[in-house]
């Protein structure tokens, strides 16, 4: 059955093998083409993603916290992923030029050498993404108690 939940999986598998692919790219075009696709399989995930993460932080949210801090906890979440969504972009910048500039590429300008950078940024965000879905599986293990809230 095609559902919410199955299309999210299928492109985050997508998602997760094309960046892989993209790290492990032997040319311009095969970079291109595994950028397309993976671009194809974060599409099945954009539909879901922002509404799967924010339910399950309410989750979190209301499981973890009194009714009395719970506003200030997801005001504090929402500020924290923005962070982490600037702060992953930088790092990975960091990562690709560091990497660019350390080639053995003569031209650090040139196609080659910018590969060299870009296939390590994506190695780096193939690793945090096993590490983000490995703590998500352990972490969230016991968050699928809809509507039990513990006594405070």
């Amino acid at each position: 059955m095609v559902g919410n939940r199955n299309i999210n999986l299928a492109g985050t598998i997508v998602m997760s093998v094309f960046i892989a692919a993209c790290g492990g790219s032997k040319s311009g075009i095969q970079f291109i083409v595994f950028r397309a696709i993976q671009g194809i399989g974060a599409s099945m995930t954009m539909p879901t993603a922002g509404t799967v993460m924010c339910t399950v932080a309410n989750l979190i949210i209301t499981d973890s916290f009194p009714d009395s801090t719970q506003a200030l906890a997801g005001a504090v979440f929402n500020t924290v992923s923005q962070f982490g969504t600037a702060v992953g972009i930088a790092v990975m910048a960091v990562i690709s030029t560091s990497v660019t500039n350390e080639s053995s590429t003569a031209d650090k300008t040139s196609p080659d050498a910018l590969m060299v950078g870009y296939r390590a940024a994506f190695w780096a965000c193939f690793a945090l993404m096993v590490l983000a879905t490995l703590t998500g599986a352990i972490g969230l293990r016991n968050v699928w108690r809809v509507g039990v809230k513990k006594a405070e």
